[in-house]
Formats: C-alpha cells, structure tokens, sequence
C-alpha cells in the first residue's frame, strides 16, 4: 500500500525543504505550502492527504486568528498532525487535542515518529 501524502505546511522554506526531502526519500508523496490561503486550496485538492505537519503559526491574511490553520485541521479529523514551533507549545492557542507536538529544531528520525504516532492517533479515534 503507498505511502499517504504529507502536507508540510510552513513559512519557513529551508525547513519545508528539507522535511519534504525525507519525507519523499522515504516513499511519501508530498506537497508544500507556506501560507495559510494556499493550504486551503492545497487540502481541497489533494485528497490523498492524510497527514499535516504544520508550523503553529503558518501566517495567513487574516487578522480574527493566531493561526487559522489549526482551526481549519481541527475540523478535518482524517487526517493526523503534527504542530511544529520553535515556541514554547503553551503559548500557542488552539492546537488541537490529537496533534502531536514537535520542537523545533527537530531532526529526520524525530519528524519519522511523530508522523507515526499522529497517524496511529487518528487511526485509533476513526475506529472509535
């Protein structure tokens, strides 16, 4: 069975890069976005993706939210995340409960897990 598609979801193009790159190395099929306004468009086209890794504060247009995104990926519960931020996580609002949480800077084997557990986290919760 293929791997799902990761979105990388981060303002920080290097590091975007770089996370695809493993990710890619690794079988995955990946697509990248470093804005708010084209993940949007990016979930609703891709529909193979099943996991996000996303900065906390993926910066948007929008002024109402800290970080849309993850009021957007609150509501999509197929598909697993892990938050990143090189911020201390209690000072990010809105992460939602199932994300699993990764401090930057994090290396490829630390990025592997937590997909993994993110997507165990999800697939536990569809089969209820």
């Amino acid at each position: 069975m293929p791997e799902p598609t990761v979105l990388i979801l981060d303002p920080h193009r290097e590091l975007a890069e770089m996370a695809a790159e493993v990710l890619s190395a690794r079988g995955y099929s990946v697509a990248v976005s470093g804005h708010f306004e084209t993940a949007l468009t990016t979930l609703d086209s891709v529909p193979t993706i099943r996991v996000a890794v996303c900065h906390a504060t993926l910066p948007s247009g929008r002024g109402d939210q800290q970080a849309p995104i993850l009021a957007e990926l609150a509501s999509r519960e197929d598909i697993a995340l892990v938050v990143i931020s090189s911020r201390p996580f209690e000072d990010v609002e809105g992460i939602p409960s199932r994300a699993v949480r990764l401090a930057k800077p994090f290396g490829a084997r630390e990025l592997l897990d937590a997909i993994a557990l993110a997507s165990r986290t999800v697939e536990a919760h569809i089969r209820g």
